[in-house]
């Protein structure tokens, strides 16, 4: 398993974001179920959000994102993508 930490930065469209915000969430907590979200969350001022997503690979990654409701509605303008290795937390086994 492979992890991602994903910073997406919102379009200034608040209308489709407010409108797609319910089926993002409801897609991110069915992926946290599945076990590829490990957390996520918007930044304080709602202009963006992070997601560290577990993976096979790169190409995975890029289903899950695809498959977002936030992409197919234009909501996620910019992503940035790192490749992440967690070192300390509740959820990492070692």
């Amino acid at each position: 398993m492979q992890y991602f930490a994903v910073q997406t930065v919102y379009s200034s469209d608040r209308e489709v974001l407010l409108a797609t915000r319910d089926r993002h969430r409801e897609y991110l907590h069915a992926k946290t179920e599945d076990g590829n979200v490990l957390a996520a969350g918007p930044w304080n001022d709602d202009t963006g959000s992070l997601v560290i997503y577990a993976a096979a690979d790169e190409s995975e990654l890029a289903i899950l994102l695809a498959d977002d409701p936030y992409t197919e509605a234009g909501v996620s303008q910019e992503r940035t993508i790192r490749q992440w290795r967690p070192v300390l937390g509740s959820w990492v086994v070692s």
